[in-house]
């Protein structure tokens, strides 16, 4: 008899990211070349300020272009 916590496996699974073991799943989509670009400054916002307040100002001012 199945127990009811059994995970049913389907086809329709993603690919896992990694082969060799690793974890997740991975989807590609497609997004626009301006919306890439403010993530990619505000990533190096994140990364180089270490000031709460002046991270939050400089996200604010790349949001508004």
């Amino acid at each position: 008899m199945k127990s009811s916590t059994q995970v049913k496996r389907t086809r329709n699974r993603l690919p896992t990211i990694w082969k060799n073991g690793g974890r997740g799943k991975m989807r590609t989509i497609q997004v626009p070349l301006g919306i890439k670009e403010e993530a990619y400054q505000i990533a190096l916002v994140l990364n180089h300020e270490s000031d709460t307040d002046m991270r939050l100002e400089r996200i604010r001012q790349i949001l508004k272009g």
